[in-house]
């Protein structure tokens, strides 16, 4: 999705299934790089498994710190909790 948006990936550590195949190192790196990123954007495939975010650094940062903002086609936005967007579910 970065190809569409134009930006920058926080860090270099970009992959679909990262719950596998980021350790908990990689993890952390990743969360270190987007806590001061106040617009960072959580895209969540939900035709993937969630990861448990009690085995998980990055899953639990982003259950703590994103709620659902829009849904379409499978595919979640989840924006930072707080963030002045109003959390919105469209289905679709």
């Amino acid at each position: 999705y970065y190809f569409w948006t134009g930006l920058k990936p926080p860090t270099s550590l970009n992959t679909t299934v990262w719950s596998e195949l980021l350790d908990d190192r990689q993890q952390r790196i990743v969360v270190a790089a987007i806590e001061s990123r106040p617009r960072v954007c959580v895209l969540v495939d939900r035709s993937l498994p969630l990861p448990d975010p009690r085995d998980s650094p990055l899953a639990r940062f982003v259950f703590e710190q994103f709620e659902l903002r829009s849904q379409r086609l499978g595919t979640e936005i989840w924006t930072r909790r707080g963030s002045g967007l109003a959390a919105r579910a469209d289905s679709s």
